[in-house]
């Protein structure tokens, strides 16, 4: 457990300054729409289709209460603490800290993914913590680059970079033993920490997807092509994963390729423009 006293972590309040959120608005309201290219509104094929972003702008500008949602983010046990990683420095690290005075909790490390944040997993924290055995200790860091932790000022931060700054989190924090949840780049992280770095203080693992779309090939590895050879034929519901995980990679994975190759190109857009973020 953390020693916040001792100035190992800080309690952090999310704050968005008014000139902000004034600067939002008004670059809400400039936006500038491309035109229409479908001619299925409901089409996304493309992306987004304009008329389904003209709306979500309006809410936006309008509807959307950001000081009432940031209100409910706060209720959420907060820290920031500072952590080195080899190679780039201390990072300044956003997290959620959750259950700290259960007795004999287990503690859990869960991992976000692009583009999430701690957010995604605050629905499942209190059935997690609400007493029950076995109950967690929970801990939720924003990763580098995201949410209110500091970004990498140099480029080759990977996801091995992320794993350790997340086992140095548990150490900080007191815990040489621990469970890891993770999905999308959650899932890679969770797995360099409990197989490659460090499997001595990695317990257990779960993860809300896979690494493989494909089905295994006999060249690549030949146990478990015949280990699913052996297992019979896939059911209805398996098919459908499969040829929607294909889908998606051969339709739908372009963005990946982009952050890849040439991350400050659309870096541009997005922190500049709230609708290209919002595409």
């Amino acid at each position: 457990m953390a020693d916040i006293d001792a100035g190992i972590a800080k309690p952090f309040t999310i704050d968005i300054s008014s000139d902000k959120l004034d600067l939002l608005r008004q670059k809400l309201e400039l936006t500038a729409f491309p035109d229409a290219i479908l001619a299925n509104e409901s089409d996304w094929a493309h992306g987004p289709p304009v008329p389904t972003m003209r709306r979500l702008v309006e809410y936006w500008r309008n509807g959307f209460d950001w000081k009432a949602a940031e209100a409910r983010l706060n209720l959420l046990p907060q820290y920031t603490i500072a952590i080195n990683v080899d190679g780039f420095g201390t990072f300044d690290v956003h997290y959620l800290h959750v259950n700290k005075a259960a007795k004999n909790a287990i503690p859990l490390l869960m991992v976000h993914g692009w583009p999430g944040s701690f957010f995604e997993f605050t629905k499942i924290l209190g059935p997690l913590t609400n007493g029950d055995e076995p109950t967690f200790e929970i801990i939720v860091p924003s990763l580098i680059g995201y949410g209110f932790s500091d970004g990498a000022k140099e480029p080759g931060f990977s996801c091995f970079k992320q794993a350790e700054m997340c086992h140095q989190l548990m150490l900080k924090l007191g815990f040489s033993e621990y469970v890891v949840q993770g999905g999308d780049w959650g899932m890679i992280i969770t797995h360099i920490l409990a197989n490659t770095y460090y499997p001595e203080h990695v317990k257990a693992v779960h993860t809300n997807n896979s690494d493989k779309c494909d089905p295994p090939s006999f060249f690549e590895n030949p146990i478990y092509w015949l280990q699913n050879q052996l297992r019979g034929p896939y059911t209805a519901a398996e098919k459908a994963g499969i040829e929607r995980t294909q889908k998606f990679m051969s339709e739908g994975y372009g963005y990946n390729l982009m952050h890849k190759h040439r991350p400050q190109t659309i870096g541009y857009s997005i922190i500049d423009s709230p609708v290209g973020l919002l595409g």
